[in-house]
């Protein structure tokens, strides 16, 4: 139960929420979630048009490489979705 709070899971309450909430990780278990390695991937490409303070504050919060860097420059959809034939 410890591991699904510390993922981000939780029933609700957001009494003492303070600052940007990190998004959800992943279910204990279970692989890891492209969107975020594609969201950094975008992050960077544009950190060069953002101030310096906000460039600065944005590489201490993404770390020097990719959290998921197994996942760079991997674009296939996530989970492919069979067609549904209505007669």
């Amino acid at each position: 139960e410890q591991a699904l709070v510390d993922a981000g899971h939780h029933a609700g309450g957001v009494d003492d929420v303070e600052g940007i909430v990190p998004q959800m990780q992943a279910t204990p278990g279970m692989p890891e979630r492209r969107a975020v390695a594609r969201r950094q991937d975008r992050v960077r490409s544009i950190l060069h048009t953002l101030p310096e303070a906000a460039q600065h504050a944005i590489r201490e919060s993404l770390g020097a490489e990719p959290a998921y860097a197994e996942y760079r420059d991997f674009d296939a959809p996530t989970e492919e979705i069979p067609a549904v034939v209505v007669r």
